[in-house]
């Protein structure tokens, strides 16, 4: 449409209609020129040549249009010449003016005395420069200028308005609105075309404000955060693809999971025209398998890892631990008294002791930490990044927040182990086994505090000089017992001790101070 504008105007140029102004300009200059030959008529009458110096030399310096000026008699003699005039000087062959050139006659009576011949400046410059300068040329530049942007404004905001479907048949529209998955069709730009219903209801507007916008203007979150259009221009070929699965943002927490296939739309020569996109809403079956997965690796009542699961993590975080040397630990946790707890309290008030104890251990955890329910009543937990003295001041961590546990019949205690990689485990599971070593000896120590394996040793020989110190009193104050019971009956002239006497000597026994 532009082109044709310009090709209008530039037949009006050539028909005449649209001129730069050239004839008029030759119209006056031949006035001006006329004026000159008057004046030098009436001095050639009185044969006053050097009046018609005069009149030449101002006609040339009053007027910048003016290059050289000269008056020729008859017999072709110059009468007078500026500086110049006879380089300027050249008329078009057959023609006696130009717009350059303007010869006007010089009268005496009724006879041509001469002649005035006057140069003038050149309306316009030489070469493409010159032609682009013409007036009418830039009218005509411009005007297609202006019309190729009007015209491209125009059209696209009415091709934007026109409604793709008043030529699709209600049949197909019917039957693209009765499928599960959003479908679009798009054009080469990549602007929807068509879309059904279901792609309005993901999107969450109306089927025509879906028309004409291109498919990256709504908010799709890639997995490579690429343009959606980018990876649609890595389709090739007839058959149909399945991209990764992609996200829509309707809102800053509500995210669906869209499951894109595409194929291109052909012609018969087969280029492409178009593509067809559908989208499937997969984001109830990722929330399942989330759930499934979720169930897979969690204890149900702790909410814990579970042992199969955390195996995985801590395999995998001790290979990333020796092939980066960075320092690995671990926890082992394990409730006071739980048995006591169930024979005194009855198997449901565990249960909730075992909730509450690892509630206070997720919470305490960090991002990186793994919380495992190891079994029964132990727990273990996953120290990345971590040395032993952050593994020990972790543990008491985790020993202060569960103490300070509230529940309304008892108060509950746990007694904690820990260990690292660099004392000398050659394995994750040899780590565990000294974590756990560590833990048996909190629990010999007095139980509700954490134990170090690095310090274990020297602690495992006083408990077992205590306990050794301790049998031997025991069994002295038994002695005791069993030897007064004896003397007794003896003194009762008795010759057999019951059964039951001898419990009761037990029992004693074990409650005095030394024991």
């Amino acid at each position: 449409m532009a082109m044709w504008t310009a090709t209008v105007l530039l037949t009006l140029r050539m028909t005449g209609l649209l001129d730069d102004g050239a004839s008029q300009q030759i119209q006056s200059r031949t006035r001006l020129c006329e004026v000159i030959a008057v004046n030098c008529s009436q001095f050639a009458s009185r044969d006053d040549q050097a009046a018609i110096e005069v009149a030449l030399r101002a006609l040339t310096a009053r007027n910048d249009d003016v290059l050289s000026a000269a008056c020729r008699k008859a017999d072709g003699s110059l009468a007078f010449a500026s500086q110049g005039h006879q380089a300027n000087w050249s008329p078009r062959d057959g023609e006696a003016s130009s717009s350059t050139c303007i010869q006007v006659p010089v009268m005496q009576g009724d006879r041509v005395w001469g002649q005035v011949e006057v140069c003038f400046q050149s309306p316009a410059a030489t070469g493409l420069l010159g032609f682009l300068a013409l007036p009418s040329v830039k009218l005509t530049v411009l005007t297609t200028l202006g019309c190729l942007v009007g015209f491209q404004l125009l059209l696209r905001r009415c091709f934007n308005q026109l409604d793709p479907n008043q030529a699709v048949p209600e049949r197909v529209r019917s039957a693209l609105d009765t499928m599960a998955e959003g479908v679009v069709v798009l054009d080469e730009k990549y602007r929807i075309n068509l879309a059904n219903q279901q792609f309005a209801d993901m999107i969450g507007c109306t089927v025509d404000e879906c028309q004409g916008k291109n498919i990256d203007w709504f908010p799709w979150d890639t997995q490579d955060e690429r343009p959606l259009s980018e990876l649609l221009s890595e389709l090739n070929g007839e058959d149909p693809k399945i991209f990764e699965n992609i996200k829509l943002r309707k809102s800053e927490t509500c995210r669906r999971t869209l499951k894109p296939n595409a194929s291109r739309i052909l012609n018969k020569q087969g280029e492409c025209k178009g593509m067809l996109l559908s989208l499937d809403d997969v984001s109830v079956l990722e929330e399942q398998n989330e759930q499934l997965r979720f169930l897979a690796t969690r204890d149900p009542m702790t909410s814990c890892l579970n042992r199969r699961s955390f195996f995985e993590y801590l395999e995998e975080a001790w290979i990333l631990a020796e092939r980066h040397k960075h320092p690995i630990s671990c926890l082992m946790v394990d409730v006071d008294h739980f048995k006591g707890i169930n024979d005194s309290f009855g198997h449901a008030v565990g249960d909730e002791v075992l909730k509450g104890v690892s509630a206070a251990l997720l919470a305490t955890a960090r991002e990186s930490d793994y919380v495992c329910r190891y079994g029964g009543e132990e727990f273990c937990v996953l120290l990345q990044h971590c040395d032993i003295d952050g593994a020990a001041c972790a543990g008491e961590r985790y020993r202060a927040a569960i103490e300070s546990l509230q529940f309304p019949q008892l108060s509950v205690t746990a007694s904690l182990g820990c260990s690292s990689a660099d004392l000398g485990a050659e394995s994750a599971e040899q780590m565990l086994e000294q974590a756990d070593q560590s833990l048996y000896a909190a629990k010999r120590n007095g139980r509700n505090q954490v134990a170090r394996f690095d310090r274990m040793e020297s602690t495992i020989q006083e408990i077992e000089a205590a306990a050794e110190q301790d049998n031997s009193t025991a069994e002295e104050s038994l002695l005791d017992s069993v030897k007064d019971l004896i003397s007794d009956a003896r003194d009762a002239g008795a010759t057999s001790v019951s059964v039951d006497q001898l419990n009761v000597a037990i029992k004693e026994s074990s409650q005095r101070p030394s024991s």
